[in-house]
């Protein structure tokens, strides 16, 4: 949230009195408000003041879900810790009809998050701006190659778009005129040298005009994009949704330009209507699954190649954010056990993504669905679906200039094919930091059960957010358990610190599935755990880089076998 023009976080407290809460006054964790209030999703406030923010979120009470309030304060606000913590303690104590019921609340958010560097440089290119100054602060590598003309313009929009005030900022519709003519201008006096022999100025505005970094989430755009009718919808939702302007969203915008294309680099942009044919129109037998984001259809295009079509639900400022992360992402990948993206279409109001099949489901389910997971899977399957995935992973991190954090790896986010080989997929909540870079500050996003608590409580997002991730999804592997379950004792409920409690007691035994004890060598079982214990470790510093997990479950699987049977006799 942003309180003049401020970044900050709250502490947060729930509030219900339209229900009985089966449970006393409790102190919540973090990822649990997250996963109440959809990472506090501005569609759900239901009120605001001096002090904050109020989310209607959905808590679990039991065996029930709550609807609840919750109240997320400023840390700018006049409520300090002194006041809060007397609202705490006397509302736990009330129980009455006409008093609101506090249920539980959380005291250890982080306040401080102002992104000091990113202010002070505005602040300092507003001022050299002012002052006449500008080649103090222009790259000395390009400011002989910029057009005086092209400059001047520039500048001015620049200007404009970080005037304190908002009704002094040009709108967006401007910017992209604006940026439009500057390109134009710096094309006319840079004739000399073409495509290859590009000045670097023109190479940089080239790159600007296809590809951003945004400052506020760290995600580099790098893509084509296609022709301005085919993205009208999408802009005119983000213009819509921009509020007010700031210099990284200019430049979020800026993709917009080169418009010369019909696809993204080599994703397809398809017509509305040829997805309507594929799925025969949105049927109800053509449904392959359903959530939070949207439908997802089987379909088959001309080609005869049978395809997913996700239709996504009416899009929020954040999902559109993710939806082109998603885009973005997976245009820039060729990995076999990644799932590809063939294409989009943004001419319907709801957006839609054309995948391969993935016909197997998810590795959730297949852990998940009732029944042991080596009753569908055997212990060997289980190994090279962790190496295959591993892989991805470590080829996300490694294989560019930039390394790619998934951030929400987890079981579901593991599809399946129709031999069973790992496809990673949902890149909306991903990242992309530069390799010398190491680490980004980022808002807390993830599933619970699977998040990082360094990141948590750090936001300092690495890939060795990935890594811990990954090692609850091993744990599901080994245990057959689920990451969160509210049934298990409170210490317990996350699968990670019940395993890490479980390995240093020397109990594995008790909480591993009976089939991988009856199929995994003494060797591999050992192994596998102190692997698993390694990429739980809470400091992502002590944990091993997503090569070195691969590189480990490789030699895991060609350990010698022998079954426990043969031995006993």
């Amino acid at each position: 949230m942003n309180v003049d023009g401020v970044e900050t976080e709250s502490s947060i407290y729930t509030t219900t009195s339209t229900i009985e809460w089966s449970e006393p006054c409790r102190r919540f964790e973090f990822d649990e408000i997250l996963s109440a209030t959809g990472n506090f999703d501005e569609s759900l406030v239901i009120g605001q003041g001096g002090f904050g923010k109020v989310y209607k979120g959905n808590l679990v009470s039991g065996s029930s879900r709550v609807v609840a309030a919750i109240k997320r304060r400023y840390s700018t606000s006049n409520q300090g810790l002194t006041e809060f913590s007397a609202e705490v303690e006397t509302l736990s104590k009330l129980r009455h009809t006409h008093i609101v019921s506090l249920i539980g609340y959380l005291d250890n958010t982080l306040d401080i998050t102002i992104d000091e560097e990113n202010s002070s440089l505005v602040r300092w290119a507003q001022s050299s701006i002012k002052e006449g100054r500008l080649n103090h602060i222009i790259d000395p590598d390009i400011r002989d190659e910029i057009s005086p003309k092209c400059l001047k313009k520039f500048v001015q929009m620049v200007e404009r778009c970080l005037d304190d005030h908002p009704e002094h900022r040009p709108t967006m519709s401007e910017v992209v005129s604006t940026l439009e003519s500057v390109l134009n201008l710096q094309q006319k006096t840079n004739n000399l040298l073409q495509v290859a022999g590009k000045t670097k100025f023109h190479r940089m505005v080239d790159k600007f005009s296809m590809a951003t970094i945004d400052k506020h989430s760290g995600v580099e755009f790098g893509f084509r994009i296609p022709k301005k009718r085919k993205l009208l919808v999408l802009r005119e939702k983000v213009l819509q949704q921009s509020g007010a302007l700031t210099l990284s969203f200019t430049d979020s915008l800026m993709k917009f330009l080169q418009l010369k294309s019909n696809c993204f680099g080599s994703i397809k942009m398809f017509q509305a209507k040829e997805l309507e044919k594929a799925t025969n129109n949105y049927a109800q037998d053509r449904i392959l699954g359903r959530g939070a984001q949207g439908i997802v259809y089987k379909g088959m295009l001309p080609d005869k190649r049978v395809v997913a079509v996700k239709k996504h639900r009416i899009l929020s400022q954040s999902r559109m954010k993710q939806l082109i992360t998603e885009i973005v992402v997976l245009e820039q990948i060729n990995h076999k056990n990644v799932v590809q993206l063939l294409g989009c279409c943004f001419e319907t109001e709801s957006a839609l993504l054309v995948y391969e099949l993935v016909s197997n489901g998810t590795l959730h389910h297949l852990i998940h669905n009732g029944t042991s997971v080596t009753r569908i899977l055997s212990w060997d399957s289980c190994l090279r679906i962790a190496h295959e995935s591993a892989n991805a992973l470590d080829y996300l991190h490694t294989f560019a200039k930039v390394s790619i954090i998934h951030r929400d790896v987890k079981s579901a986010n593991i599809l399946l094919d129709e031999n069973y080989t790992a496809k990673i997929s949902d890149f909306g909540s991903s990242m992309l930091i530069p390799l010398n870079h190491g680490q980004a500050n980022a808002h807390v996003e993830g599933t619970i059960g699977y998040m990082d608590p360094e990141y948590i409580h750090t936001r300092q997002l690495t890939c060795k957010t990935d890594v811990y991730g990954f090692g609850v999804v091993l744990t599901e592997l080994l245990t057959g358990k689920k990451p969160f379950d509210k049934e298990r004792n409170d210490d317990d409920k996350r699968l990670s610190t019940y395993f890490v409690k479980e390995f240093q007691d020397n109990r594995l035994r008790e909480i591993v599935d009976p089939q991988v004890l009856d199929e995994a060598t003494d060797e591999q079982l050992s192994a596998t755990c102190d692997l698993v214990h390694r990429c739980l470790e809470p400091s992502g510093g002590n944990r091993p880089s997503m090569k070195e997990v691969a590189l480990e479950l490789d030699r895991i699987r060609k350990l010698a076998k022998h079954t426990w049977d043969s031995e006993d006799n």
